[in-house]
């Protein structure tokens, strides 16, 4: 059993931090607690009980958004199994230059093996201007539609086909949770 001094944190190697140090958690009470370390980053993961949110974003130069429908590209990896990615908002952000897109300019994130997208953005790269676009949540239209899969990849792409013409980079941006299965 190991003490660590908090002005030691800065020196200390990942692989140091083991079952032989110690953290403090705050309980609502407003008791602290002396919790393995190891224990205290079990118990985060798992979201006890709790909406964990985070955030994800992804640049994408104007070449790959011209092939954003062929080639999607992934914002957010596969979280583990018995875990999937449920999307709570997005946005992108269009950095105009000087050729707005033209065709296919509806933006979808889409889970990996999904046959729905979970949010849609229709017509977001469509502008002319830069500007910071909402997308929206997407609704399922049948009983066979899957949009959250388990263990599988948040992907961005252009819904129908890929753009043509346009040359503005875009940055889509995603507020998420981990869901356990």
């Amino acid at each position: 059993m190991s003490d660590i001094n908090v002005n030691d944190l800065a020196t200390l190697s990942p692989s140091a931090l083991d079952g032989d140090y110690y953290g403090i958690v705050f309980a609502p009470n407003g008791d602290t607690n002396k919790v393995v370390f190891e224990d205290a980053v079990a118990q985060a993961n798992s979201n006890n009980g709790c909406v964990c949110l985070q955030e994800a974003s992804l640049t994408i130069a104007s070449a790959d958004v011209l092939q954003l429908n062929s080639t999607p590209l992934t914002i957010v990896a596969a979280q583990g199994v018995g875990t999937a990615i449920e999307v709570l908002s997005a946005s992108v952000n269009v950095d105009f230059n000087t050729t707005p897109y033209a065709t296919n300019t509806t933006l979808l994130l889409i889970t990996n093996g999904a046959t729905d997208s979970q949010f849609r953005g229709g017509n977001l790269l469509n502008s002319s201007v830069s500007n910071i676009r909402i997308f929206e949540s997407n609704s399922v239209t049948t009983s066979t539609t899957t949009q959250i899969i388990e263990n599988a990849a948040l992907t961005v792409k252009v819904d129908t086909g890929d753009p043509t013409a346009g040359d503005s980079d875009i940055t889509v941006s995603v507020l998420y949770r981990v869901i356990t299965l």
